[in-house]
């Protein structure tokens, strides 16, 4: 029923996604994937969990099913969890929940909330609507000009939304305290993230907005600065932005676009807040904080942030962005070292099948380059630039990874109250502020910006941290269940089997759903593994159970499950 499932997926998507895609690259300077080591990346880059024994044994038998089953993963909750990621670094909104420019207060109406559980929620919801427009598979631009937003009930009491309590989850709403809307360019968090102050007047709104969604950079421009202003002095920069010609070069473009945004409230400290809903749309104050007596948009003039939108939607640069974001997630090459014959590629797929994010995914990592190993001696500067090679998994894709094997979060209670409220339960490979994100080669929007990309010692002991405690949980639920049927991975053994040719076959399996790898029972890995497990044995005190939590412990930390 799975596959069949998988088959039904692959078919309704492979209709609307009827372009062939960017060129491939030239098979003879590469050396490919095998076809379950393509399935294993694909897996990973668009949900972060590696692949099911089914989907191995599927793509094993027959490799031409690959493409149906990255449909269907194109369906899943996961890959909306991707989307979420994909923009968290994009538009720097990742941030700790538990700290400035988050940190909401549990009060009012959410005084029975955990402070973690009210940021988090509210830190998701630009971010739950870019997902809601992928995965409908709307048009992209939608997340710039939809005349809506996402809400769960936090958020909606956060900004006055209304709230279905008895539809719950996240559901489209609409803000209704007068502002303009145009998608996330609405969002209440995306404004307190990004504030502003009296004299910056939105210019950092502004050229955030730009590096993210047009991958427009103010600050990457070439600007002979006049040495000989005085920055200190408010009025000499106010005379520079207008006056002088190192300075105007920047500012007529950034001070209209910086206007679009005056009518929302500049900056708040949300540890402060008292009472429910927040007014973050205020046009009375406006006059203090416009950049510009009138808006545009690149010199094309325009009144209210739907205008912005719309315009944004139009620029070709969006589309380009858009493309680059999301290759250089799912390949982690970095943004401005993608070639841009690629970018145009890509781009061409995404809006030739409607500005469908998912045909362009699919597109990406169906694509030869993305299933090359590496290339050879005769290749080119161009083909090896255009190379996907080893990725390393971020770990928001560890967590992913591991809850996929176990159903295990590392989490930790933190019942400790601030002064705003209890902060609660929090996700410790997720969270910057208190637990591991950054450590383990992540980032936190702030005074981490890019991911790592190359195992250290930090992220060697987040894994093994992880993997102890995922070792544990998997051992513990599925030898605790009596049912084969519905254990997650041990399905060939119980607490009692001490049989070397049944735990060698079950050890296959495991080596086959951790590694992507199909090795026989007598091999060198799983000669290796048995010797762990009959070495646990030897204790006295030990028994199968606790060999499986050593020999899984041993096999998760290993340095292959970080890489794909």
């Amino acid at each position: 029923m799975k596959q069949l499932l998988i088959f039904l997926a692959g078919a309704l998507l492979a209709m609307a996604c009827d372009d062939d895609g960017p060129a491939p690259i030239d098979v003879d300077v590469v050396e490919r994937l095998s076809p379950t080591e393509h399935l294993l990346r694909a897996s990973m880059a668009i949900r972060g969990v590696r692949p099911g024994l089914a989907e191995i044994e599927a793509v094993e038998a027959d490799p031409a099913i690959l493409p149906s089953i990255v449909d269907y993963y194109l369906t899943t909750d996961e890959f909306g969890a991707t989307v979420r990621d994909v923009w968290a670094d994009g538009l720097l909104l990742g941030v700790a929940a538990d700290a400035f420019p988050a940190g909401f207060a549990a009060v009012d109406e959410l005084a029975d909330r955990t402070t973690h559980e009210i940021n988090l929620s509210v830190i998701e919801a630009p971010l739950r609507l870019i997902e809601h427009v992928v995965m409908n598979d709307l048009p992209f631009h939608e997340i710039v000009t939809a005349d809506y937003t996402l809400a769960d009930e936090i958020v909606a009491t956060v900004w006055g939304l209304p709230y279905d309590a008895e539809l719950g989850g996240w559901q489209v709403t609409t803000y209704e305290d007068g502002r303009d809307v145009a998608g996330i360019l609405s969002d209440g968090f995306l404004f307190t993230r990004h504030s502003s102050t009296f004299s910056n007047k939105n210019r950092g709104r502004a050229a955030q907005i730009a590096r993210g969604l047009l991958c427009y950079d103010f600050l990457d421009r070439r600007v002979e600065i006049d040495s000989g202003i005085d920055l200190a002095d408010p009025e000499a920069v106010a005379n520079a932005i207008r006056r002088n010609d190192a300075c105007i070069s920047c500012h007529q473009t950034l001070d209209p676009l910086a206007a679009y945004f005056a009518d929302h409230f500049p900056i708040r400290v949300p540890g402060e807040i008292t009472e429910y809903p927040v007014q973050q749309h205020a046009p009375e104050l406006s006059f203090l904080y416009r950049s510009s007596e009138h808006s545009a948009y690149f010199g094309q003039s325009g009144t209210g942030i739907h205008d912005l939108g719309v315009r944004m939607a139009t620029d070709t640069r969006f589309e380009l962005c858009a493309t680059r974001r999301f290759y250089s997630h799912l390949t982690q090459v970095e943004l401005d070292h993608i070639p841009l014959s690629l970018v145009d590629r890509y781009r061409d797929v995404m809006v030739s099948n409607g500005q469908s994010v998912k045909a362009m995914v699919r597109a990406i990592v169906l694509s030869d380059e993305f299933a090359s190993r590496r290339v050879t001696p005769d290749a080119t500067d161009d083909d090896a630039a255009r190379l996907v090679g080893m990725q390393l998994a971020s770990p928001e894709q560890l967590a992913r990874m591991m809850e996929d094997f176990a159903g295990y979060r590392w989490e930790t209670d933190f019942n400790i109250d601030f002064g705003y409220g209890t902060i609660g339960t929090i996700d410790l490979m997720r969270d910057p502020f208190f637990g591991y994100r950054v450590l383990g080669g992540g980032t936190d929007s702030i005074s981490v910006t890019r991911p790592t990309r190359t195992v250290s010692a930090s992220t060697t002991l987040v894994l093994r941290g992880l993997a102890g405690r995922t070792a544990n949980a998997l051992v513990r639920y599925d030898l605790n269940e009596p049912d084969p049927a519905y254990r997650r991975l041990l399905t060939k053994v119980d607490d009692t089997t001490r049989d070397e040719t049944t735990i060698r076959d079950q050890l296959v399996d495991v080596h086959l759903r951790f590694y992507g790898e199909r090795v026989s029972a007598d091999s060198p890995p799983i000669d290796a593994a048995w010797a762990l497990f009959r070495g646990a044995l030897e204790d006295p005190e030990a028994d199968p159970w606790r060999a499986w939590q050593l020999t899984l412990y041993a096999m998760l930390q290993d340095v292959r499950m970080a890489y794909y």
